[in-house]
């Protein structure tokens, strides 16, 4: 990066921090919460994550994508496949998910079968329609990482890595507001509820999307 003159300046390090800042409002996880109470949290200032050599690395990454991938070969890329190109950066969907741990045949550690996981998850259904489903969630979910957060998920794209195809499947051919009926899948069974759906982004917007993926992809790369 540093060879293609990609070395990040201080305006661009200060651009990537407002950005980060951006995505963290967008975050239902993280709403309310100023950048720098995040930061604090994994043990960075504003001005340490600047010096960072990870981020400043990232800033570069993200430079050097912008040259790799400019916007008319971005252009070519969603003219050759739109379909693909809407799936890995169109409009997204913030997807809630309600996950219960089944085993055929049961034992000590996961209690439950795929049938009776199944008929617990139709019991929670019809508490979904008396009960917001955060609060629900909260109690019912198995799944640690989204249980705080009453089983939000956040926003995902068609092809998001994130979350399991079944759920995926489910979330996007869902109205607003709609909640599945239980998905069986290979380690439990689950609710997926949907929480917010984005309009159609802009083309600007969808060429940084795939130039960001593109620029993740070189990462995984290197």
């Amino acid at each position: 990066a540093r060879e293609r003159g990609c070395e990040p300046t201080a305006a661009q390090l200060e651009a990537a921090i407002a950005k980060l800042a951006e995505d963290a409002r967008a975050e239902p996880r993280y709403r309310g919460l100023p950048l720098e109470k995040l930061l604090e949290a994994q043990g960075y200032t504003l001005v340490s994550l600047q010096r960072s050599r990870v981020f400043r690395a990232k800033v570069a990454l993200d430079l050097l994508a912008q040259q790799l991938h400019p916007d008319a070969t971005l252009r070519a890329e969603v003219a050759a496949d739109p379909a693909g190109a809407a799936a890995r950066a169109g409009a997204r969907r913030r997807l809630g998910v309600i996950f219960v741990r089944a085993l055929d045949p049961p034992n000590a550690l996961i209690p439950r079968s795929f049938q009776a996981a199944e008929a617990h998850l139709l019991q929670v259904l019809e508490r979904l329609a008396k009960q917001p489903f955060a609060e629900v969630a909260r109690i019912e979910t198995e799944d640690p990482g989204s249980k705080p957060q009453g089983g939000d998920f956040g926003w995902h794209h068609r092809a998001s890595e994130r979350l399991p195809e079944l759920v995926l499947d489910a979330g996007f051919r869902q109205a607003n507001g709609e909640v599945s009926k239980p998905l069986r899948g290979p380690d439990g069974v689950y609710l997926v509820k949907v929480l917010d759906v984005e309009p159609e982004p802009d083309e600007a917007t969808l060429l940084q999307r795939l130039r960001t993926r593109h620029a993740q992809e070189l990462q995984a790369q290197i």
